[in-house]
């Protein structure tokens, strides 16, 4: 049965994963295999430069607090969910704990029943993400052109007084930590928790979110303290998968398309479907 040898797939990968680094979480994605692996903003972009359009520059400087409602009654996880799937196109990319959602996306959609899907994986550290983290992507999404790390983080603590105790290089490279290679938000217990009474629809599917990152130019993970000011952010998106394989473990698992029915049809006596993911 194709279901089985696919569920073994992914088994062998978590364990692989695992065994390079046990400190890290496993993470999946579900699509069709022609979809390109990109955010929706970067889908945005290209579709602007298709049009030639190449003049009109598209930030996504509000995806979290500018033009957006920002509910101070919900976690920071439970607005960054709201945005991503009600509001503007974002930097975020939907992801998954569960592997079996993972495959049902993969295998669900109609329009796309006659091709193959495909799901992602990926091991990641997920971090849980604070206020200060969005303040900086808000920051780093405005950016018009390049700015040296040093420069920005002066910027930024220029702006935003309340993190001027922190102590200047750990935040520079905090920045650094996932300007480079993007990074995996996920839930804390409590958020997830909270999710079942907020975002039923996040709950459901387990979703965490990768953060699509801006390029950056001059970096050296041997001297990384020292070498802050010489390294650079661009105004430029980070291509996904080339971010992710270039410091972490990542698979791509092709789902045959004539198997879909048949995958589709054992998830549902699984319980999962359109249905009970709130699609």
């Amino acid at each position: 049965m194709e279901y089985k040898n696919i569920i073994e797939r992914f088994n062998q990968y978590y364990r692989e994963a695992k065994a390079a680094n046990h400190n890290l979480d496993v993470f999946y994605r579900g699509q069709a295999s022609d979809w390109a692996l990109k955010s929706s903003l970067q889908r945005k972009i290209e579709e602007e430069k298709e049009k030639e359009n190449e003049g009109k520059k598209i930030h996504d400087n509000e995806m979290f607090l500018k033009n957006a409602i920002w509910n101070e009654n919900h976690s920071v996880f439970e607005n960054i969910a709201h945005m991503q799937h009600y509001g503007k196109p974002t930097r975020l990319l939907d992801f998954t704990t569960s592997k079996d959602v993972a495959l049902y996306f993969a295998c669900a959609s109609e329009k796309h029943m006659d091709e193959d899907g495909v799901v992602y994986c990926c091991s990641y550290f997920g971090r849980h993400c604070d206020i200060c983290d969005v303040k900086l992507m808000m920051e780093i999404a405005k950016l018009e052109k390049a700015m040296k790390v040093d420069e920005f983080v002066n910027s930024f603590l220029g702006k935003y007084h309340e993190y001027t105790s922190m102590e200047w290089e750990k935040l520079a490279l905090r920045i650094l930590s996932w300007t480079d290679h993007g990074f995996m938000i996920a839930p804390t217990k409590e958020e997830m928790e909270s999710l079942k009474k907020w975002n039923l629809r996040m709950y459901s599917q387990k979703g965490v979110f990768f953060v699509q990152s801006n390029k950056i130019l001059g970096k050296d993970t041997r001297a990384m303290s020292r070498n802050i000011p010489l390294v650079t952010i661009t105004n430029e998106l980070a291509d996904i998968p080339s971010t992710i394989s270039k410091s972490r473990f990542i698979d791509k698992i092709v789902i045959p398309h004539q198997n879909k029915e048949e995958i589709l049809s054992i998830l549902n006596d699984k319980g999962i479907n359109r249905e009970s993911l709130k699609l």
